[in-house]
């Protein structure tokens, strides 16, 4: 199976509905990342560097 790539903006919005998904169904607390990349059917260095890229980006801001 081939994967979409998706622009950054559209990935952000996958991985927030998969985490919307799984705050609902178990709770914010007892929700963990691996619930929400095994719901949003990325792979962990996938959210990973999605999360080191946006860090990075909030970072450069605060900087300026």
């Amino acid at each position: 199976m081939q994967r979409t790539r998706l622009l950054p903006e559209e990935r952000k919005k996958e991985i927030r509905k998969a985490a919307a998904r799984k705050f609902l169904e178990k709770g914010f607390s007892a929700t963990t990342m691996e619930d929400v990349i095994a719901e949003s059917g990325l792979s962990v260095g996938g959210v990973v560097d999605w999360k080191r890229a946006a860090i990075r980006n909030c970072s450069a801001c605060l900087k300026n």
